[in-house]
């Protein structure tokens, strides 16, 4: 036999009586409300009280993702409102980054010190405040620059030691007017020349900082307002290339000019490549919905725990539903659902999207460092130079002309 009971009310059970409550407080309200039936009353705070707590989410979701209400693709590009310039009398920061052995210390030595001791791998950064004066022209022609020009610069070197090198470049890529990435002029270009892969340690290595170095960039730069970093690649050890064993860096003659620009365009054709198979591995910015060895893990099945985690972590709760084919916790595979940073242009990005290619050669077409965002990379696009502080090693002071063409786009900045 079915034991049957009265239907209990949710009021009741709680002991509220909704009614004595409004009568009590309805005569302090204005007139108005004050006319209003106490159901209907009841109704109207129902209803504010739930608009308001859907405000609340949606604006905390909002704020907690903000690519999804201001893409990249629909950000406006070169407002000069909100960025500021450098003066010819700040004192830009100029960062020295790049992989271990390709002679970062060697060069700060050069120019802070004019002198290239004997130095070993670095473990923490360097700093100093440099007086950095333009070259004087060797050529018949009028140099852009004059002898007289001159200006401050806060150099500062850093480790390359891949333990410590994330850390370290981290604490100063938000403040940094230059990055100065230095690659091995001669590993760049004989991956240029297509004489085969370069061996581990070399030119893969130096990319696959460079691309480190470029997306922790893009992140930073997500809200910035300030004016992004100008991007120098400087293959260093130039005098060590067989390529440029008989090439002046210092000389500013048409012939010695023709051919370091064809040397230089070869050896940013071989960066180009190393990062264009990277980036074809990032999906250009397309959402992943699968993860290699996420067996439990089927695509789009997270969506709604995602939504109902997002939720309870604005109040500070945490989601840990499992059995369903989701994560057992939603912090662990936040990466998943994150959309994949970009630094190329993404006009260039649609049309290399848009190419029937399929092969890596296609996708890493669109990868140019004359192609670079804007609002990551001043101007769009890295300017390349070949340095060279040469074979002589000592404290005593001397010029070191392989260095000319650094300052004179340090000068530029």
């Amino acid at each position: 036999m079915a034991f049957l009971g009265a239907a209990v009310r949710w009021p009741d059970a709680l002991g509220l009586n909704a009614e004595e409550i409004l009568a009590k407080w309805q005569p302090h309200l204005p007139s108005p409300l004050s006319e209003l039936s106490p159901d209907l009353l009841f109704s109207i705070l129902v209803s504010f009280t739930v608009i308001v707590l859907l405000t609340f989410i949606i604006t905390a979701l909002q704020a907690r993702h903000p690519r999804a209400i201001a893409e990249h693709a629909t950000a406006e590009k070169g407002s000069t409102n909100r960025k500021r310039r450098l003066k010819a009398s700040d004192t830009p920061l100029t960062l020295l980054a790049g992989p271990s052995g390709v002679g970062k210390t060697s060069l700060f030595s050069a120019l802070a010190f004019n002198s290239v001791p004997s130095v070993h791998p670095s473990q923490r950064e360097s700093e100093s405040l440099i007086n950095l004066a333009a070259p004087v022209s060797t050529s018949n022609e009028k140099d852009q620059f004059s002898s007289q020009q001159q200006r401050n610069v806060l150099l500062i070197d850093t480790p390359g030691h891949p333990r410590i090198k994330d850390r370290i470049i981290g604490d100063y890529i938000k403040q940094s007017d230059v990055i100065v990435f230095c690659l091995d002029a001669k590993e760049a270009l004989r991956g240029g020349a297509g004489l085969g892969v370069a061996k581990e340690g070399s030119l893969i290595e130096a990319v696959d900082h460079l691309h480190q170095i470029l997306i922790q960039l893009a992140k930073s730069r997500r809200n910035a307002k300030s004016v992004p970093p100008t991007l120098v690649l400087l293959f260093t050890r130039s005098d060590l290339s067989p390529h440029l064993a008989n090439v002046s860096l210092s000389s500013m003659s048409a012939d010695e000019s023709k051919r370091r620009a064809i040397l230089l365009t070869r050896a940013r054709t071989a960066v180009e490549v190393e990062l264009g198979r990277r980036r074809a591995g990032m999906g250009f910015g397309a959402r992943r919905t699968t993860k290699v060895g996420g067996m439990s893990e089927v695509t789009g099945g997270s969506s709604n725990n995602s939504l109902l985690s997002s939720i309870f972590g604005i109040f500070g709760f945490k989601s840990n539903r499992q059995g369903d084919g989701s994560a057992a916790d939603a912090g662990q595979h936040e990466e998943e659902d994150e959309e994949v940073i970009d630094y190329v242009d993404w006009d260039v990005l649609e049309r290399t999207m848009s190419s029937p290619s399929k092969n890596g050669i296609g996708l890493s077409a669109g990868t140019s460092l004359e192609r670079l965002d804007s609002d990551i990379v001043e101007g769009g696009k890295a300017i390349c130079a070949f340095a060279s502080v040469g074979k002589e090693r000592g404290w005593d002071e001397r010029s070191v002309d392989g260095l000319d063409e650094l300052r004179r786009v340090l000068l530029k900045v």
